[in-house]
């Protein structure tokens, strides 16, 4: 974890021992997903790239204008930004947000998620920062896209596949953006060559993951933590992302029928 990214946490009220605590559950993280498998063969399918929302800066780039400027002036919203996403324990050395003071779809009070292919932008997903802003996602991507699997390191032993962009960053996973998984986006999933669990988000809409599961032969986790938290976010929030890793993991079922039962308890 790097000095600017320790300094960013210390600016958000974090101290030394959860700082620490973060480095050292990274590190146990990466140890209970690698290594194994040969890189993959790439797939043919292909997104144009895509512009963001006009005024867009990176939260790292926005910082170093601010410290230049001895954190003078710095816009409440872009703040809160920061702020949200440091509460939902995601790492943000790994993925980079942004923050525009657009006003249009009241963006000035969003959160920015570029949504990469190959290392370009081909969309992105704008989060609100509290329940009051509607929609709760404004967004401009690719229909059949999967989210987040430009960061997938290619010797990891699997991959998780959930609904929501804040659960796939949550967990290091992919995600579908949605309750189903089209066809196109099932051959980018198995283009990683790894083993797949899908962990859906555990309310009615969350089914129809499951059954897609089935049909594409995939495991799925039935969470011991499901019943006390909705989605991953969720569960990363209130358990830390090693016990909801471990538990996804340990948990996970192969057997079609098994699936078809647990999934109507």
């Amino acid at each position: 974890m790097g000095f600017k990214f320790r300094r960013w946490l210390k600016w958000l009220g974090a101290d030394d021992a959860e700082v620490n605590r973060l480095v050292i559950e990274a590190l146990r993280v990466k140890d209970l997903v690698q290594p194994e498998s040969q890189e993959p063969e790439p797939i043919d399918i292909e997104f144009e790239a895509r512009q963001l929302p006009s005024e867009a800066k990176s939260f790292m780039a926005l910082a170093d204008f601010y410290e230049l400027n001895e954190w003078r002036d710095v816009p409440t919203a872009y703040k809160d930004s920061v702020a949200y996403v440091h509460s939902r324990n995601i790492d943000m050395q790994r993925y980079e947000f942004y923050w525009t003071p657009a006003v249009e779809h009241k963006l000035g009070h969003r959160v920015i998620v570029p949504f990469y292919y190959k290392r370009k932008i081909v969309g992105w997903t704008a989060r609100a920062l509290n329940s009051g802003i509607k929609p709760k996602y404004h967004s401009d991507h690719p229909s059949n896209f999967v989210f987040n699997l430009d960061q997938q390191l290619y010797d990891n032993k699997f991959v998780i596949v959930c609904e929501g962009v804040f659960d796939a960053l949550a967990i290091d996973g992919v995600a579908v953006l949605g309750a189903d998984i089209t066809e196109t986006q099932a051959e980018l999933i198995e283009s990683l060559g790894r083993d797949i669990i899908v962990v859906p988000d555990w309310d009615s809409a969350g089914s129809k993951l499951i059954d897609r599961a089935v049909e594409y032969g995939w495991a799925v986790s039935f969470p011991l933590w499901r019943e006390q938290a909705k989605d991953i976010s969720e569960a990363v929030a209130k358990y830390g992302k090693l016990y909801v890793l471990k538990d996804i993991l340990n948990n996970k079922q192969t057997n079609n029928l098994k699936i078809k039962i647990m999934s109507r308890q």
